[in-house]
């Protein structure tokens, strides 16, 4: 149902079908029309728990208020006089990159997502691409261009963008591209196992689970109700501060507008956007804890923690390799993405993968395509020499370390 302050919206007439209408606005005051929001999150072609009330108003709050977060409304309005929202496409406006200024929309995303594909109704996702592509040759801020990082390439709604991106003879190029580990199969979870996971690594985290049950009563936990969320993503946060993120200063509770996020956006059970966390525990205390953030058919298996001083027994990995059978019984769920940088140990158990990548196109139809290939190498060299710069800290690190 539309909230009741939806016809106060003013929305501006895109050149699409006569039924389509675009409001581009900005992302804090969404607050009042949460809604139709969270309708479309229901019926969107590609789930996104980041894209989802909670998560996305809690993280423009806390991570990353210093940013223009802007939004692209597409509402469909048949003529009853009461539109429906199709499509949500979520940006902030970059002024600067490659070394000069330059007019560019990111698609948005922070370090707590996984994902920058936009929300778009199933059904009228070609209309809201369209709509959205149409916004971008006539809207307030005209950019030279506009990315999307961290979407799944071979997904619904990048589909959907590349024929819009095609029909309108609108350059694009993947910038970047790399392969997730997922858990996708029909299989039940003893067959998984079996067939999925090498016999070495089988018997070696079996071996690691009879040892830590030999020092005192191991069980497993799954806390995904309203009243006991909370109490678990508090155990979350203290057993990640007391490793090496807390050591290092980038842990959840070293930043209070971190923690603050935390406890918003983890806490829900919304039916468009919920989350689940599991929990290994020995004698009662917690050695290992995810949290799992869902949304329609899709998981995301977003943050992991253990106890380092078990590390031997490499609870880590342990407490998604016992929960195997309860992740491929989940009915409602038809994969779960790891969320991990390739080479992750996840990569141990979960064996299919997802391909991933940063998708960059021109922001006017009929744009030249070497202009976009020029980009396209331009972003393909920060990303080069934003890696370098990593490595070469992380070797500074170690040295002054010794």
């Amino acid at each position: 149902m539309l909230t009741s302050n939806h016809n106060q919206l003013k929305m501006k007439r895109s050149l699409a079908p006569p039924t389509v209408a675009t409001e581009f606005t900005d992302l804090r005051t969404m607050a009042g029309h949460v809604d139709v929001w969270a309708d479309l999150c229901r019926n969107a072609i590609e789930p996104n728990f980041f894209y989802s009330p909670r998560q996305a108003l809690a993280a423009a709050e806390h991570l990353d208020g210093d940013l223009d977060l802007r939004v692209l409304l597409v509402w469909h309005d048949p003529g009853e006089g009461c539109p429906q929202l199709i499509g949500l496409f979520p940006f902030s406006l970059s002024r600067f990159r490659w070394g000069y200024p330059a007019k560019l929309y990111l698609g948005w995303i922070n370090n707590y997502s996984a994902s920058a594909a936009p929300l778009l109704r199933e059904g009228f996702e070609n209309t809201a691409v369209l709509a959205f592509l149409d916004w971008l040759d006539h809207g307030e801020v005209q950019p030279v261009a506009c990315m999307m990082n961290e979407v799944a390439l071979d997904g619904p709604a990048i589909a959907a963008l590349k024929r819009g991106l095609d029909a309108t003879d609108r350059p694009w190029k993947i910038t970047k591209s790399w392969q997730r580990a997922l858990l996708d199969s029909d299989l039940d979870g003893d067959s998984y196992i079996a067939e999925r996971i090498g016999r070495s690594t089988r018997q070696g985290l079996r071996r690691k689970l009879r040892r830590l049950r030999e020092l005192g009563e191991l069980t497993f936990h799954i806390y995904e109700d309203r009243q006991d969320l909370p109490g678990a993503v508090e155990e979350f946060i203290e057993l990640e501060a007391k490793g090496w993120k807390g050591r290092a200063g980038t842990a959840i509770k070293n930043n209070g507008e971190t923690l603050a996020f935390a406890r918003k956006a983890f806490t829900g059970s919304e039916a468009e956007a919920r989350t689940r966390v599991d929990m290994l525990r020995l004698d009662g205390r917690p050695v290992a804890i995810s949290v799992t953030v869902i949304a329609g058919d899709s998981g995301w298996y977003l943050k992991p923690t253990y106890d380092e001083e078990l590390g031997r027994y490499s609870p880590g990995l342990l407490a998604p390799f016992e929960n195997l059978k309860c992740v491929l019984d989940e009915a409602s769920v038809n994969h779960f993405d790891s969320a991990c940088i390739p080479g992750h140990v996840i990569e141990k158990i979960w064996t299919e993968k997802k391909r991933m990548g940063d998708i960059l196109f021109a922001g006017r139809g009929g744009g030249r395509a070497n202009h976009v290939s020029l980009m396209a190498f331009a972003e393909a060299c920060r990303h080069k020499l934003r890696a370098a710069a990593k490595t070469l800290r992380d070797r500074v690190r170690a040295i002054l370390k010794k």
